[in-house]
């Protein structure tokens, strides 16, 4: 359901290509729904959350099925800031059930906090937007990333596909600019792996039926330790090229089957930065373990639930194996005897990567173990 609000305008920039992602007629259902003018057919929503909305493209190009409209609306998911840690990701819509407000037209902003490493210290940074829109600068760091993503050598690597930004013209910033939205082609109809394995690990864990728990995990636990694997290899790639992404958690991937090898889709390249040289050791440090703490998250869920300790400290080793493996290029059972040969160093990198730390000098062993 549409909230009522005055319909907004704007205008569209779009890549030349567009209409190889993109059906005939998709580029007038996004434009419906960026004027929230009550004309927009809400059955089109794959999935949605904060300031996302996913249709179908009405086109396939490979694995790309989908548009996903950024910063056009917000769905209220009860939350109006994105904190680092958090997975807020996007959910499976229930139309009946979906509320699609206008970007705000007042002071009420959308936060994203998060952070970056500067002169060895780590600094939060919190960005702010017009609540279901992008401000002109962050929409425009969005774009250039994900552009430039496009060029990272991996042969693993999946990125959104740029397709062009809608400008509003009665919505400023509060920043000298005015609101943006983006649209990107995406893959499997904007799916990641929050809802494609972590909330049915968690659905099924909390049934508290053994068979039923153990039957799931029997098809989702390769599914997850082949994600960290696919995540730390991607993270090597990322930052061989000096970037850090910023936001590598499951919230943001997904781990795309091929007829030859998986692929893993990397999405939200907004807050990528490139640190300074002596910074990026421990940049690299922060961003695995932010990685490795957002799989934790399923984890710990587990074990508010009562699953026994042993089951869950397997499941966490497992990932942080392949995790550890996909970075450094190793085999799995090189990485774990590189663990063994130092338990030490693991036990502490292990719970830096679990609980997090404000202090820098506790990524020390993080940075150690991964070789960053």
């Amino acid at each position: 359901m549409e909230r009522a609000a005055p319909p907004l305008s704007g205008h569209f920039t779009i890549r030349s290509d567009f209409d190889d992602f993109l059906g005939a007629r998709v580029l007038d259902d996004v434009h419906s729904l960026l004027r929230h003018d009550g004309s927009f057919d809400e059955r089109l929503v794959l999935t949605s959350g904060g300031r996302n909305v996913v249709i179908p493209s009405g086109r396939t190009n490979g694995v790309f099925n989908a548009v996903q409209i950024s910063g056009g609306a917000f769905i209220d998911l009860g939350v109006s800031s994105n904190s680092e840690g958090e997975i807020p990701g996007l959910i499976p819509i229930v139309t009946d059930e979906l509320v699609i407000e206008a970007p705000a037209q007042s002071d009420d902003l959308y936060e994203h906090t998060y952070n970056i490493v500067e002169q060895g210290r780590l600094v939060h940074v919190t960005d702010t937007s017009p609540k279901g829109s992008y401000n002109a600068k962050i929409a425009e760091r969005k774009r250039s990333f994900t552009v430039a993503a496009e060029s990272i050598p991996s042969s693993v690597l999946v990125v959104p596909k740029y397709l062009g930004s809608f400008v509003f013209d009665n919505l400023p910033d509060g920043e000298g600019g005015n609101a943006t939205a983006l649209l990107f082609s995406v893959p499997l109809d904007g799916q990641r792996s929050d809802t494609q394995l972590m909330l049915p690990a968690i659905n099924a864990a909390i049934t508290r039926d053994p068979e039923i728990f153990n039957s799931t995990m029997n098809i989702l636990a390769p599914k997850f330790y082949d994600t960290l694997r696919l995540l730390g290899r991607v993270a090597s790639d990322i930052h061989a090229q000096g970037v850090i992404h910023n936001q590598l958690h499951l919230g943001n991937v997904l781990r795309i089957e091929t007829p030859t090898d998986p692929q893993l889709y990397v999405a939200d390249w907004e807050t990528c930065y490139i640190p300074s040289h002596i910074d990026a050791p421990l940049a690299r440090a922060t961003e695995l373990s932010a990685a490795f703490k957002s799989y934790a998250v399923t984890a710990k869920a587990f074990g508010e639930i009562g699953l026994n300790n042993a089951t869950r400290a397997q499941f966490l080793h497992e990932g942080l194996w392949r995790l550890l493996a996909g970075y450094r290029g190793m085999d799995v059972a090189d990485a774990y005897r590189l663990i063994k040969s130092s338990p030490d160093l693991y036990e502490r990198a292990f719970l830096t990567m679990y609980n997090g730390s404000d202090d820098p000098a506790e990524y020390e062993s993080v940075a150690e173990l991964f070789n960053t």
